[in-house]
């Protein structure tokens, strides 16, 4: 499976998982991107543990804008966003993703 970390916020045990991307915090210490914390709803502290997840093989996705119309290509849009910011996905959990020149 893939390795991963999940990350559970300590106010309302939330859960969410991530990969790791880079190495680049300092020894003691880990640094969250933005979606993860959002996923948390920001907690004032979080535990992380390490779990070995199955690696994926279906995903399906509900759009929630009417932005993903102005998508040529959806498919290959959505594959490059999830590769290039997601190394793990969450059942029920929303992504965002920009289209066009919006926030993601």
């Amino acid at each position: 499976g893939e390795e991963g970390e999940e990350e559970e916020n300590g106010d309302n045990e939330l859960v969410t998982h991530a990969g790791v991307l880079e190495f680049i915090a300092e020894e003691g210490t880990v640094v969250l991107p933005l979606h993860v914390l959002q996923a948390l709803k920001f907690p004032s502290s979080v535990r992380v543990t390490y779990a070995s997840l199955p690696k994926g093989r279906v995903a399906e996705f509900r759009a929630l804008t009417d932005e993903v119309k102005d998508v040529g290509d959806l498919r290959a849009y959505l594959e490059a966003a999830l590769r290039s910011k997601f190394s793990t996905l969450t059942e029920g959990e929303t992504i965002r993703l920009a289209f066009g020149g919006g926030a993601g």
